[in-house]
C-alpha cells in the first residue's frame, strides 16, 4: 500500500513500509514448487494520469518490483514479463479520495509454468 512518502507521478513507495513485504514475497516465490511462475502486474488509480500514461506508470511499477525480485534472489526464469494494467482493475472506489490510493499497487499472480521439464 502506498505510504505518505509516495507521489502521484512515481513508481516508488516508502522503502520502510514495503521492503519487508517484498522480502517476504521473494521468500514465498522461492519456496513455491514448480511448475509455477509469477506474473507481476502493476496498477494505478484513475487520478494519477490517464490513458497510456497511466498504463506506462503501472508497467514501470511492475518492472521496478520485477528487477528488485531478481536482484534479491528470485530466479529470473520464475518470473514472467511484468505487465501494467493502468487503472482498469481498481480494488477500491476511485471516487473516494481516502481510499483511491489503494489502487496504486503491484500484485503477484501465480500461474502454471509455460515451460516443460
Amino acid at each position: 500500500m502506498p505510504s505518505k512518502t509516495s507521489t502521484l507521478d512515481t513508481s516508488l513507495v516508502s522503502p520502510s513500509e514495503s521492503l519487508q513485504v517484498l522480502k517476504n514475497d521473494a521468500d514465498a516465490i522461492n519456496a513455491l514448487k514448480a511448475p509455477y511462475q509469477i506474473k507481476i502486474v502493476g496498477h494505478t488509480d484513475s487520478e494519477e494520469y490517464s490513458g497510456r500514461v497511466c498504463d506506462a506508470l503501472s508497467l514501470r511499477r511492475a518492472k521496478l518490483v520485477f528487477h528488485w525480485m531478481v536482484a534479491n534472489g528470485v530466479a529470473k526464469n520464475r518470473l514472467l514479463s511484468p505487465e501494467g494494467h493502468g487503472s482498469a482493475e481498481p480494488v477500491a472506489n476511485n471516487e473516494i479520495p481516502k481510499v483511491r490510493a489503494r489502487n496504486r499497487y503491484v500484485e503477484f499472480q501465480v500461474v502454471p509454468s509455460t515451460s516443460r521439464p
